[in-house]
């Protein structure tokens, strides 16, 4: 607290000693919303058992622990946490309360072993890329979704057909197609919400979007955009 020009601390809650369960080895926790998420229990579980927990900054309580995570380390990108194990898998969990909600997972170190092999450290994000160690390998791993382009229309003998594709030249694949939305507008000013929704259904083919026919009859200049959550 802050009162006349004066901080000062109070002690609310302290887990100490060689059976502590807060024990965090190498990895400061992640601080979000009120919680801490980091590998703790490492005086209880001196291996690669350590656990990943969930802790109320509060009041010290424990929302949910999860073994197995070791004496890796922990980040917070774009609200999600990204772990490295210490036996070299790169885990993405959802920073939820209630229950350890796990989203998806890879072995990013391959053969892992315990005297020679092993991540004691945190992974490092920087420009859509990932990047781990361990005390034998380092590995990058480009993980940035690249920006769609579209393609100026052409007006063909049905009406107006164009394509969208990534900028980077990657291939769109099935699960990002799902979300595309195809909208028009007479006013590019207006928010995005107010630009219809076109019904006419795009196809995927090649890792390329491809829009129309859309029938012009006789309708004022329009303009066009791609949409995805």
């Amino acid at each position: 607290s802050f009162s006349n020009d004066v901080w000062t601390a109070t002690q609310l809650w302290a887990n100490t000693g060689f059976s502590s369960t807060l024990a965090s080895i190498w990895m400061t926790p992640v601080a979000h919303e009120g919680f801490l998420y980091g590998q703790f229990g490492v005086q209880s579980f001196e291996s690669v058992n350590a656990q990943l927990k969930c802790v109320e900054m509060r009041t010290g309580v424990v929302k949910w622990s999860v073994n197995g995570f070791g004496r890796g380390g922990t980040l917070l990108v774009d609200n999600h946490l990204v772990s490295l194990t210490e036996r070299g898998a790169l885990v993405l969990v959802r920073p939820n309360t209630n229950a350890y909600t796990e989203l998806a997972r890879f072995t990013a170190i391959p053969n892992y072993f315990g005297d020679t092999n092993k991540c004691w450290n945190a992974p490092a994000v920087c420009d859509g890329r990932l990047f781990v160690r361990s005390t034998a390998y380092v590995a990058a791993f480009d993980l940035s979704v690249p920006a769609l382009v579209t393609e100026s229309p052409q007006l063909g003998a049905l009406g107006l057909e164009f394509s969208v594709r990534t900028a980077s030249g990657a291939p769109i694949d099935s699960n990002r197609f799902a979300g595309l939305q195809v909208r028009a507008s007479t006013n590019p000013a207006v928010p995005l919400p107010r630009w219809t929704v076109l019904m006419h259904n795009p196809v995927l083919t090649g890792g390329v979007v491809r829009v129309g026919p859309i029938a012009t009859d006789g309708q004022p200049q329009r303009f066009f955009i791609i949409s995805e959550p």
